[in-house]
């Protein structure tokens, strides 16, 4: 639990910027860590705007 605490401090801590840093690549990266499995895996660099 305090790994997450950490993370969710960490991810207020930043700004918010794509393809880095978003909503979708933090929750992500929780998971991954957590885990060791990437459920963003194919969407990492594919986008860099709202429209891609």
């Amino acid at each position: 639990m305090a790994d997450l605490i950490a993370h969710l401090h960490r991810g207020m801590a930043e700004p918010f910027r794509r393809p880095d840093w978003d909503c979708c690549a933090y929750v992500a990266d929780w998971v991954l860590a957590a885990t060791g499995i990437d459920p963003a895996a194919d969407l990492r660099g594919a986008y860099h705007t709202l429209a891609a």
